[in-house]
């Protein structure tokens, strides 16, 4: 949920693409109250490489609450040169990277890379998106370590080995304390299991919502208590 704010600067950034100049609207707002800064990259914009580039000028001068790239179509060298300067920069505390399907290898390496070494990257929405092998085995190596705090994963096509090899780094994960796995068709006896080890081998979740899946004889939200 995106807190009310009131709009303190709007960039129009002049952008290379495919030989002509097209127009990316980034929305930078601050919130004089309670000291919220959050950049937006509007949905059904394209974020090639070039895009991603021109975007550090701002990435330099501010450091955001909330940065917002849900649909910005990122490719894979785009996504993997903006992950990078995230870091580099520290620029957020709270990262949207949903309903980005075409990051590609490198772009869920560059992810990783992002949530193992960030210091103030707390929350990580990574949702609509399929969690293909290479994917979940880039986000598992990375919660190995991360201080992420907050997790959505909700559709991402989890069920069988990608929650497999998710539930084997979370079970030894001592940072993570809530989860989000709605509406990712979990179910049967294999996905019952890796959820109960989870539950029974990690100390510090205290929320996991299972909520719109069909696993039988679990209820749908789940508090968990040290």
């Amino acid at each position: 949920v995106i807190p009310e704010v009131c709009f303190k600067q709007l960039y129009f950034l002049e952008l290379p693409h495919c030989d002509k100049i097209r127009t990316l609207t980034s929305l930078v707002t601050k919130n004089v109250n309670c000291g919220i800064s959050i950049l937006i990259v509007f949905p059904g914009e394209r974020l090639d490489y070039c895009s991603c580039e021109s975007l550090e000028e701002i990435l330099k001068s501010v450091q955001f609450d909330f940065i917002s790239l849900q649909g910005a179509e990122l490719e894979q060298n785009g996504a993997s040169s903006l992950l990078d300067m995230f870091l580099y920069y520290e620029s957020a505390t709270h990262l949207d990277m949903s309903s980005n399907s075409g990051m590609g290898f490198s772009g869920w390496l560059s992810l990783s890379h992002l949530l193992r070494q960030s210091g103030c990257l707390w929350r990580l929405d990574a949702c609509n998106m399929p969690m293909v092998d290479y994917a979940a085995q880039a986000l598992s190596k990375a919660l190995l370590t991360s201080r992420l705090t907050v997790l959505h994963l909700e559709n991402t096509c989890l069920s069988g080995k990608p929650l497999f090899t998710l539930v084997g780094a979370l079970k030894r994960n001592v940072a993570l304390q809530e989860l989000y796995l709605s509406e990712n068709n979990l179910n049967g006896y294999q996905d019952s299991m890796q959820l109960g080890d989870l539950l029974k081998y990690n100390s510090t979740l205290k929320t996991l919502d299972l909520s719109n899946n069909t696993i039988k004889g679990e209820k749908v939200f789940v508090i968990v208590h040290q």
